[in-house]
């Protein structure tokens, strides 16, 4: 599996999640702490606004990462539904056209996500800000989960 997702930005946040694993969260901004310990939420605090975006890969190449600039940050994350929808707040499932909305097709399981900042070259290549691989696991109980999204500077204090 490979993507690219694409996201317009009004709220410094980009995420992946699916609505239905956190319908009680509908109408924030931020993902609930709760979403992040179960593992259910991976994405960035942002330093703005404006179009953003992260290809997603199951199968991370070496070319991949040669264009990455920094240490990942490393996301347990737990796909209970399949898609992953990009985002910027918390919606409810009846708040868009779910099917339709821009979202990566990944298999229910459990996943270490390793979320890269793209170097200046790799994001002119590639088109896009980061990339997000996703390594099939048999738990994710060893894998720290955050308290809160991570900004997205970390990735660039993290070289």
């Amino acid at each position: 599996m490979r993507t690219k997702l694409y996201l317009a930005v009004d709220s410094a946040h980009f995420f992946l999640f699916h609505p239905d694993d956190c319908p009680d969260a509908a109408g924030q901004i931020a993902p609930p702490d709760e979403a992040l310990a179960e593992g259910l939420v991976v994405g960035l605090r942002l330093g703005g606004d404006g179009t953003r975006a992260v290809e997603v890969t199951d199968e991370p190449t070496d070319a991949d990462l040669a264009d990455v600039a920094s240490e990942p940050l490393v996301f347990p994350l737990d796909v209970r539904h399949g898609p992953l929808y990009a985002t910027d707040r918390m919606a409810s499932p009846a708040a868009y056209d779910w099917p339709n909305e821009v979202h990566a097709d990944v298999s229910p399981g459990l996943y270490i996500a390793r979320w890269y900042l793209l170097s200046d070259a790799g994001r002119e290549r590639r088109n896009c800000n980061w990339l997000l691989t996703l390594e099939e696991v048999a738990t994710i109980d060893d894998v720290p989960a955050w308290d809160d999204l991570p900004h997205e500077d970390d990735l660039r204090r993290i070289r």
